[in-house]
């Protein structure tokens, strides 16, 4: 992944978001504070949670993957998703993911137990009929209670808000951007459709920029962002898997 950490370059509309995502860490650059406040400290024996969230096409996930990954002293994991989706070759229960029926999942998210949902095909919340993809709050926190490591998700910006719910908990959140809407746009234009089916049509790019842009309001004007929640910003420069 091709990242730069926060500098002070973007147009009018995204500075007032990354002055306020910086929150109040002033000169700490983003992932160092990661390192040092994840490793020990006075953070040792509470719940961390490392949440990377930002506008689609972004790279959170593999940003994500690339932390746990990478890391020597394998002090980050990402907590053990509940899914619908049939399991794949290699793929254990209750170690890759919690695997159940769409009817069983249904059951869950009325009963309020997940802390984000998704429904199957991905990008909404779970509502309505059928299964998806959640996380509820104990396998957020089993990560350090059990194992003794840090959480790591990737959410989107409206997901990300759902994690304010775990009140017990030491947040740590990066937004994952780029400089400008213009650079948003060329990296639509240039990723092409789900699916490898050739490039977008400059109707869904606009649609996409259009859902990024409603994605940074969001981050900066609800409740996450009223609340100084995104302390660290990322440069998806290169946007690079």
């Amino acid at each position: 992944i091709g990242v730069r950490l926060v500098g002070s370059e973007m147009c009018i509309r995204d500075r007032a978001l990354v002055d306020r995502l910086k929150g109040r860490e002033g000169g700490k650059e983003g992932g160092a504070v990661v390192e040092t406040e994840t490793a020990g400290g006075s953070y040792r024996n509470e719940v961390t949670v490392v949440v990377v969230s930002g506008p689609e096409g972004m790279n959170k996930r593999a940003l994500v993957k690339k932390l746990v990954n990478e890391d020597t002293l394998e002090r980050y994991k990402e907590p053990v998703w509940v899914t619908t989706r049939t399991p794949r070759k290699g793929e254990r229960d209750g170690a890759d993911y919690h695997f159940v029926e769409d009817f069983a999942f249904q059951v869950m998210r009325e009963r309020g137990n997940f802390l984000v949902a998704y429904k199957k095909e991905g990008g909404k919340e779970a509502g309505g009929e059928g299964g998806g993809d959640g996380v509820r709050p104990n396998d957020v926190e089993d990560v350090m209670r059990k194992e003794g490591k840090v959480s790591v998700l990737a959410l989107d910006a409206y997901m990300a808000d759902r994690l304010l719910a775990l009140s017990n908990a030491r947040i740590i959140a990066t937004w994952v951007t780029l400089n400008t809407v213009e650079q948003l746009r060329e990296r639509y234009r240039k990723r092409g459709k789900e699916g490898g089916e050739g490039a977008m049509e400059e109707e869904e790019v606009e649609a996409a920029v259009s859902r990024a842009t409603a994605a940074i309001e969001h981050a900066l004007l609800g409740d996450a962002g009223r609340r100084g929640f995104y302390e660290h910003t990322i440069y998806d420069d290169k946007g690079e898997e």
